[in-house]
This record gives C-alpha cells, sequence and structure tokens, in this order.
C-alpha cells in the first residue's frame, strides 16, 4: 500500500526534494525544510537591500569628496561623474518639478541641465549621514551575488 502512495504522490519538497506525503497543499517535508527556505528568503532579501546601500554609499562618498565642504553648488559633466564611478540608477530620493526631475543621494541633490551636465547641490535642510556608517558597510557586508538561490547557499 504505501508503494502504491508513493508512486501517485509526484509532489517533492522544494528544499530537498523528497516525497511529500500528507495534505494536498503541503510544499515542505518537515520544518527543518521550512526554515531553511524561509531563512534563505530572508538573507536574499537583506543582500539587495545591503547592495543598494553600498552603492548610494559609494554615490554618496563621490559626492562629497568632489563637492568639498565649503561648495554649496557645482556644475560638472556627466562623463567626468561616471569616470569616478558614480551609479545614476541609485538614488535616495527623487523630486519631480515642473521644469526638472531632481535625484538625492542623501544630503546631496543633483539634476541633469543641457549638453550633458549636472548640476550638484547640498540641501542644507537635509541632516547630513555620517560617513563612519559607510566604513561599517565596507568592513561587514562582502560582495556577494544576488539574490542567491538555494542551491547555492545549500552546497556551501
Amino acid at each position: 500500500m504505501e508503494k502504491y502512495k508513493k508512486l501517485q504522490n509526484n509532489r517533492t519538497c522544494i528544499v530537498c526534494e523528497k516525497f511529500i506525503f500528507g495534505r494536498s497543499d503541503k510544499v515542505f517535508c518537515d520544518i527543518q525544510c521550512k526554515n531553511k527556505y524561509h531563512a534563505e528568503l530572508a538573507r536574499s532579501k537583506k543582500t539587495i537591500a545591503n547592495e543598494t546601500l553600498k552603492i548610494l554609499a559609494k554615490n554618496w562618498a563621490i559626492l562629497s569628496t568632489i563637492m568639498g565642504e565649503c561648495v554649496s553648488e557645482l556644475h560638472i559633466n556627466k562623463v567626468e561623474l561616471a569616470e569616478h564611478g558614480f551609479d545614476f540608477t541609485a538614488v535616495s530620493g527623487v523630486d519631480i518639478a515642473t521644469n526638472n526631475i531632481r535625484f538625492d543621494v542623501f544630503e546631496y541633490t543633483w539634476c541633469y541641465r543641457a549638453n550633458q551636465e549636472i548640476k550638484i547641490t547640498l540641501n542644507k535642510k537635509q541632516i547630513p549621514i555620517s560617513p563612519f556608517i559607510f566604513k561599517r558597510w565596507k568592513y561587514r557586508y562582502s560582495k556577494s551575488n544576488y539574490p542567491p538561490t538555494f542551491l547555492e547557499t545549500n552546497s556551501r
């Protein structure tokens, strides 16, 4: 009788691929597989967020280096900014006005101007972010492939 049920049942656990017996909507063979799956799901979400924060930290460091401490507004060519390693896709905020779109990287704001020129301004109303936060990110998180799949982490 057991062999007959096994042949009839085509469902397998999505983590370890063992046959599943029981309810028709059951997805995992036991609680350990369920916990592994959900832990990996949370880990991959955290990795994506950390990678985005690292990109934002790098953008902030580039802008703060270019701007210096005395300058509150600067015009720079987009190509020059890209050569420094600035990633135009990572922003911490967007402000859509009637004439232009302004992008925020923490307390710095930048917008496109004519002829591939970018205007960078320091938003004095925004509370500055401490660079020590970015140092902790640098040492705490290593570069990894994301989003990781369950098979990659299971083979370690």
